[in-house]
Formats: C-alpha cells, structure tokens, sequence
C-alpha cells in the first residue's frame, strides 16, 4: 500500500535491480516493495532521482504523506502506515493514518498498540 501510494504521489520505480523498488505484477515485484524492512533498508540509503529515499526523524517532524512503521508484536518492524491528516500539534493522538492492512482511513495513532515506532520523512 505504501509503495503504491508513494507511485501515485509521482515517485518513479527503479527497475534496477532485484534489489530496486518496483512492482511489474504479482510474481515481479522487488522485496522493498512489499517488506516493511526491506523498504527501509533501500529507502534510507537510496541516492538516486528514481525510488522513494527517506530519513528517520522524531515526530516534530512529520508531515502528511510521510511513514509511521510499527512494532506491535515481536521485535520486528511489520506494519507501514501513511499519514494523511495532522489536526493541531504533532501527538500520537492527532496524527491520523490510512494503511491497507485493515482497510482503514484516518485512524488516530495513539489507537494503535505501539512496541516500538519509528517515523520516516519522505524526501522525494
């Protein structure tokens, strides 16, 4: 859903390599497309003009349509969510988020469980 969005919002694939970022179908995809840490391992150290290219940051600063990842259960990042509204001051309970895992739209933050987070401002 993230890469998805992030396509529609004009970031171009790279076709590059397996190890780009890219979905041509279901059984051509690359692993960052669909893993929640293997997006986060190319996208914060992508260079080039093609793919999504990130930094981690605090949640001072985040903007609409940047990432929230979560732990919810395990030690593993497994969930992406894309912010879509921020109402008022940066807080878990004002920041709201659309993710495609359970279908939702504008979900406030602090209604999830949270192990651990981590916030990715998109660059490109």
């Amino acid at each position: 859903f993230i890469s998805q969005c992030l396509l529609a919002g004009g970031i171009k694939m790279d076709n590059s390599s397996k190890m780009g970022w890219y979905y041509n179908n279901s059984y051509d995809r690359s692993y960052s497309w669909t893993g929640v840490n293997e997006f986060f391992n190319y996208a914060i150290t992508n260079t080039s003009l093609v793919g999504p290219r990130i930094k981690q940051v605090n949640v001072q600063d985040v903007q609409v349509g940047d990432i929230v990842q979560l732990v919810q259960y395990g030690e593993v990042f497994h969930h992406n969510l894309l912010i879509t509204k921020i109402i008022g001051e940066k807080a878990y309970e004002n920041i709201l988020l659309t993710c495609h895992t359970f279908d939702v739209k504008d979900k406030k933050l602090s209604d999830y469980f949270i192990k651990n987070i981590r916030f990715l401002k998109v660059l490109n």
